[in-house]
């Protein structure tokens, strides 16, 4: 499959953010590659689920939105693209709806369809097995509780907390974690089962690595964590096993 180097404008207001252009924008590229990547597989005969949770008004997602359909657009031309934009009930909705409709706009494309679902990203929030390709830009950082700090309004790791506020931080961070995987893992459709969670796994596994390790090594570790689960999992189906609980007891 050629690579296409596409020229996107991303200044315009109803697409646009500053998370966009700080923590986002210099990964375009890169993600260009993977979404190429993951829509290889596809079958453009039938809808193209995408899904994005923690979609806030939406602004961080739509300038990958508009990559991911127009990739998808030099491959069908009229194949159905169905967005679901997912935020926590007390997400401002009505910004998010406002946002969409500009987008759509925007895209001006007879068969997209776009509709937003309010729920914990924590938990499951679609139907098994509806899920293409999913996104998460900016949520897994941010807790599904409050943890009450007393000499701080928020933390970061490396910060000064007790050893109780910090240990009952990572215990929930880390079922978080996996209640989000365990969810996904549901969520997505069962093609490959590794290389669907693979795509949500990755970047904590490496961020994690890499406070003891260089990132060639942190890599390296990775690499040999999903090649020995593949083997593992090479002569099962997805339905005949609980994958989430094997990937957490290795990890």
């Amino acid at each position: 499959m050629a690579m296409f180097d596409l020229k996107m404008n991303t200044d315009y207001s109803h697409v646009n953010s500053d998370n966009f252009d700080v923590f986002l924008s210099p990964h375009v590229g890169r993600l260009t590659e993977i979404f190429n990547k993951y829509l290889d597989g596809l079958d453009f005969k039938t809808k193209v689920n995408l899904a994005d949770f923690g979609a806030n008004d939406g602004k961080n997602i739509f300038p990958f939105l508009k990559i991911m359909i127009e990739l998808i657009r030099r491959r069908s031309a009229s194949c159905e693209i169905y967005v679901t934009l997912n935020d926590q009930p007390t997400n401002d909705f009505t910004a998010l709806v406002k946002n969409v409709e500009d987008f759509k706009k925007e895209i001006k494309d007879d068969f997209l369809a776009v509709h937003t679902i309010p729920g914990s990203a924590y938990q499951r929030c679609l139907p098994d097995e509806t899920i293409d390709i999913g996104t998460c830009s900016l949520v897994l950082h941010w807790l599904s509780e409050y943890v009450v700090l007393e000499k701080a309004l928020f933390y970061v790791p490396g910060m000064m907390v007790s050893n109780e506020e910090r240990t009952k931080i990572r215990g929930l961070a880390a079922e978080d974690l996996k209640n989000f995987i365990k969810s996904r893992s549901t969520e997505m459709k069962k093609e490959d089962p590794v290389r669907s969670l693979k795509s949500w796994i990755l970047p904590s596994l490496m961020t994690g690595l890499c406070q003891t390790r260089s990132n060639d090594e942190a890599a390296d570790v990775c690499e040999l964590f999903f090649h020995d689960l593949r083997s593992r999992f090479s002569d099962m189906k997805w339905a005949n096993c609980k994958f989430y609980e094997v990937i957490f007891k290795k990890l």
